[in-house]
């Protein structure tokens, strides 16, 4: 039985029975017992091994540290981490970048027409970002990082950096043209619902994102949450006006005055609105043309 083998044994032992005669018809039986004595070992006892941590199931970097909370997750085969096996149904804003064809335009053409509405171009974009958050910072996530057009940028100045998006076939493309010299951590997730520790990330940026996603107002309380105290969050984003022919905002300024169905932009003050409320301080809101960039620190 199994719980046999805990029970300590006694050393065994040798018996020897010997048979004595005397004047007596009785025969006695003595019992002469041999102790056995022990072999000396002279072998040096083997020293027994310190224990090693368990490696992380993301690689063992010392330097960098850990940023994840405890959620389940799958490693797709293309190259992320999934923590959306199952997304519930997304709006026109979020499904039109898992589009195939989208994914395989945004890199050529699709994110160069952003200069007709004063967008000055990624190089100049991630210029900008460096310069906001600094040389301080190690970890830096690339919120709706779709095809890594900012990421690649940003891993050739920060130690870490995590590119989190919810189209996975946008993430199947970051994970193709990442290069030997821009190396990042790929993450499927919702951005309201990010799989990060509270205060974990030095910085968090996202390029012509905000109006893409479903709620904002949630999704800067959760960038909030996985800042650190003082951390630097910037983001570009379209005015409301963008899209709009400048003839017809004159004449009818309510075109203006909603979003479409299916993205929501804004005017600068509902953006310093929204960004006190999540919490941010220091929300400097500039506007090029209808090209919108906001910088703040949690």
């Amino acid at each position: 039985m199994a719980f046999l083998s805990s029970v300590p044994v006694a050393p065994r032992q040798n018996f020897t029975i010997t048979q004595s005669r005397t004047c007596s018809s009785t025969a006695r039986r003595r019992i002469v017992r041999k102790r056995r004595t022990p072999p000396t070992c002279t072998a040096a006892a083997e020293p027994k091994p310190t224990p090693q941590a368990a490696p992380s199931p993301r690689g063992s970097d010392a330097q960098s540290r850990d940023i994840y909370a405890s959620a389940p997750y799958r490693r797709d085969a293309r190259g992320f981490d999934d923590y959306n096996p199952k997304p519930k149904r997304r709006p026109l804003s979020t499904s039109t970048f898992q589009n195939p064809l989208v994914v395989f335009l945004y890199e050529r053409g699709w994110r160069d027409q952003f200069a007709n509405s004063g967008f000055p171009g990624p190089d100049a974009e991630a210029v900008s970002a460096r310069e906001f958050i600094g040389d301080a910072a190690t970890v830096v996530l690339d919120a709706s990082c779709g095809t890594g057009i900012m990421t690649r940028r940003l891993a050739r100045d920060y130690e870490r950096v995590v590119a989190l998006d919810f189209s996975a076939a946008m993430l199947a493309e970051a994970a193709r043209r990442e290069t030997a010299t821009q190396k990042f951590e790929r993450v499927r997730a919702d951005i309201s619902a990010m799989p990060f520790r509270a205060g974990s990330l030095d910085a968090v940026v996202a390029g012509a994102a905000l109006h893409c996603w479903p709620s904002p107002q949630d999704a800067l309380r959760e960038i909030h949450r996985v800042l650190r105290p003082g951390g630097a969050f910037f983001a570009t984003t379209f005015q409301r006006d963008a899209f709009t022919p400048k003839p017809l905002t004159r004449l009818f300024p309510q075109i203006t005055n909603s979003s479409s169905a299916q993205y929501r932009f804004f005017w600068p003050d509902e953006l310093v609105y929204l960004y006190r409320v999540a919490g941010f301080r220091d929300v400097d809101v500039t506007v090029e043309k209808s090209f919108i960039t906001v910088r703040c620190r949690k």
